[in-house]
């Protein structure tokens, strides 16, 4: 028996020295082999599941893309359910793609687009309103409406192709004249707006003019 035993250690160690990479190959495997129960691996794959896939690019573009909340401007105008930026100007050939125009302490006006006062078609008499000038915000309600006439051979506002009204409305006053007596008559408001009506001429210009007369709350 102890002769055999001899014999299987001299070919085994014989079998290693002619065939080393027998146990090169034990170790590998043995290096390979996953461990199941290492924390360092548990926490690894974990964060390898919870890493987010976004790119670097994405990531960048996600960063630059702008805040959803809508900004305000600090002079603006609250009418029909729509606020426009209001801008004092001290000419009233000033106007504005996405702004309205205020001359003065009683003229407003601008372009009757969507972005500006395309709203305006809709007010009505009696419906309220508010303006915010240098942090002071107003109250105002709707007292009157008119639609003039521009005369394009002489830009004036008129009525039945009569007067000269553009004076007055910047000064929110509605003038009315008697075509019978010529007798005029004034009335005194606190606030009037203007914008674009009837048939568009293009070039930001119409065939009518819409105002509003209104009274502070």
């Amino acid at each position: 028996m102890m002769e055999r035993l001899f014999l299987l250690l001299i070919f085994s160690l014989i079998g290693v020295i002619v065939n080393p990479s027998i146990l090169a190959a034990n170790k590998i495997e043995k290096i390979n082999s996953p461990v199941l129960n290492d924390p360092e691996t548990v926490i690894e794959e974990k964060i390898v599941e919870e890493a987010p896939i976004t790119s670097e690019i994405e990531s960048l573009a996600i960063k630059k893309q702008p805040e959803t909340s809508t900004y305000i401007a600090p002079n603006n105008i609250t009418i029909m359910g729509k606020t426009v930026p209001l801008v004092q100007t001290g000419s009233t050939d000033i106007v504005y793609d996405y702004a309205a125009s205020r001359y003065g302490e009683k003229f407003i006006y601008g372009h009757n687009s969507a972005a500006v006062f395309g709203v305006l078609y809709g007010a009505g008499v009696g419906q309220s309103f508010s303006t915010t000038m240098n942090g002071i915000t107003k109250n105002y309600t709707i007292s009157d409406i008119v639609v003039y006439e521009k005369n394009q051979s002489n830009y004036l506002l008129q009525l039945n192709g009569r007067g000269n009204y553009m004076n007055s409305v910047a000064a929110a006053i509605k003038k009315s004249i008697n075509e019978s007596t010529s007798q005029v008559t004034l009335s005194y408001y606190d606030l009037s707006i203007m914008t674009c009506y009837g048939t568009m001429l293009g070039g930001g210009d119409a065939t009518h003019r819409l105002v509003i007369f209104a009274n502070e709350i």
